[in-house]
């Protein structure tokens, strides 16, 4: 009795082994011979204690090269503070044109972790009065200093595109500081091209070329189309519109503004 128990017992350590053989080869995608082939030749790979010399000189190469990815995140760093220097001098000397004479524009540089893009994380500060701290850009500032902000800022780096897109960029703007806006958009003008969606006639007016955008419920989808304006009597309608339209002196004003700006 105690023979067969035995017997028994190590069937099933034999169908138990079968089982997990049966596992391997299903995991590695290999019958069993081809496993034990593989496992010698991978015994007899190599002796691995001879590649430690191998191992410390990629290690030192691996310090070299980190020393000189440090030395070009200084340089990129010193580049980059030597620009926003002059980034926020030119900006901030467009203020006063634009009504922001008592706001500060300040480019903040705080380490980080080493990436791609460097080791230090750039802000935009900003404060629009004497007594605001300057805190980040997003944080604080207004719907109009932001139109002002950004007219400031593109008309300084204008030269790294041909075309630059204003999106209601007159936004909470009138008087002195509209007219300072208009200028210095025609300045731009002058040698890149420039698009700009408003709803102000006084800007509308200055451009040389007009577009009107529409949108249509078209089988229960909206449409947008984009028409050009040929005439001049399209473009006083339209600017006319802008005014307010339904009298004869938002046309008559309408015609003016075209007139002046073409002259």
């Amino acid at each position: 009795m105690y023979e067969i128990d035995n017997d028994d017992n190590n069937l099933n350590i034999i169908q138990q082994r079968i089982f997990e053989l049966q596992n391997i080869e299903k995991s590695f995608s290999m019958n069993l011979p081809d496993l034990i082939k593989k496992r010698d030749e991978l015994r007899n790979f190599g002796d691995f204690n001879y590649k430690e010399d191998e191992i410390n000189q990629l290690k030192d190469n691996l310090r070299g090269l980190n020393t000189k990815l440090i030395d070009l995140y200084k340089m990129q760093s010193k580049r980059r503070k030597e620009v926003a220097e002059r980034l926020e001098t030119s900006v901030t000397s467009l203020f006063t044109d634009l009504g922001l004479q008592n706001s500060i524009f300040k480019i903040d540089f705080k380490p980080t972790e080493n990436s791609c893009n460097g080791h230090e994380e750039i802000k935009f500060l900003f404060s629009a009065n004497p007594d605001q701290s300057l805190a980040p850009l997003s944080q604080v500032i207004s719907g109009g200093e932001m139109s002002r902000f950004l007219l400031a800022l593109k008309s300084q780096i204008s030269d790294i595109s041909s075309t630059l897109f204003f999106d209601e960029i007159d936004n909470g703007l009138s008087g002195k500081s509209l007219l300072a806006l208009i200028r210095l958009m025609k300045n731009i003008s002058s040698k890149r091209q420039v698009l700009c969606i408003t709803h102000h006639p006084l800007l509308a007016a200055s451009a040389n070329v007009h577009f009107k955008v529409q949108k249509n419920i078209k089988n229960g989808f909206t449409c947008t189309s984009l028409s050009k304006l040929k005439t001049k009597k399209e473009r006083q309608s339209e600017i006319a519109e802008l005014i307010g339209g339904g009298f004869e002196e938002a046309s008559d004003y309408a015609l003016t503004l075209i007139d002046k700006a073409a002259a």
